[in-house]
């Protein structure tokens, strides 16, 4: 009997060491006791307020159209804010080819490159188109224009066992 007397008092001696007397309990062990006492709502005014979430940021879109051969007129729209209204745009800025234009990519998000696969007519490839002949059109759709560039270019140079002179002609982006 007194061996559980002095664990009794044993523990009541640590537990006061532990929680002084009169002081309330830690918010976490009291529950919704303790919601109205005088530690919870000074620790509700250390609390930080909640980050504000930004509302996702719209899909936008973006389409390619090419001139059916032997033109080789393109169209390129980006940044719009919905499908439709993309392979529109493309084809509308592709339209002044008389044998009229086919959609060739969609995408979203991204960065479209256009190259031109030229060959030299005479001596020199100079701007003036007499200087030489567009063989073929090529694009490259990524996450950035450089990426994109560098598609474009690898699919220009692997035309015609790369006999080809390929300069990027167009870089546009949409939203990222």
């Amino acid at each position: 009997m007194r061996l559980a007397v002095a664990i009794l008092f044993a523990v009541l001696f640590v537990g006061a060491l532990v929680v002084p007397m009169g002081a309330a309990p830690p918010a976490d062990a009291c529950g919704t006791s303790c919601l109205n006492g005088p530690i919870h709502q000074a620790r509700a005014d250390a609390i930080p307020p909640p980050l504000a979430v930004s509302a996702p940021r719209p899909v936008t879109y973006g389409a390619f159209s090419l001139a059916r051969p032997p033109s080789f007129r393109f169209g390129v729209a980006v940044g719009q804010r919905d499908r439709l209204a993309a392979q529109e745009a493309a084809e509308a800025s592709c339209r002044s080819s008389p044998r009229g234009c086919s959609r060739i990519v969609e995408f979203t998000d991204s960065c479209i490159a256009v190259t031109e696969g030229i060959r030299r007519l005479g001596l020199f490839i100079t701007s003036d188109p007499r200087t030489y002949e567009v063989r073929g059109i090529d694009y490259g759709t990524a996450s950035s224009p450089a990426d994109a560039q560098r598609l474009a270019m690898r699919d220009c140079q692997s035309r015609e066992r790369g006999g080809l002179n390929c300069r990027v002609v167009q870089t546009a982006c949409g939203a990222r």
